[in-house]
């Protein structure tokens, strides 16, 4: 089950990254803010929160752990919400 999951999990990851890639060419208002000096800031922590909650969900995938990979999952989730929600409000 634990295969299944790191499947999963770079699966989740790799359409993430795509999203992120594929939404500042598709709206403008993204990429102003990635030109932006002090929202920039704010732009760039969702992606390296990402990454360390990645980072997190396999190490817990790995080290056998049950709770680990669920609350970075779980964080995953929730901080993509709260960056795409005060993502479109200027």
């Amino acid at each position: 089950m634990r295969a299944f999951a790191r499947v999963l999990a770079v699966a989740t990851l790799t359409f993430i990254t795509a999203v992120t890639i594929v939404t500042p060419l598709l709206v403008s208002a993204y990429l102003d803010r990635w030109r932006a000096f002090p929202q920039f800031l704010f732009t760039f922590s969702v992606p390296v929160l990402v990454l360390g909650l990645a980072v997190f969900l396999f190490s817990g995938l790995r080290s056998g752990r049950d709770v680990q990979p669920f609350f970075s999952t779980l964080g995953l989730f929730v901080s993509l919400s709260l960056e795409s929600a005060l993502g479109f409000t200027r």
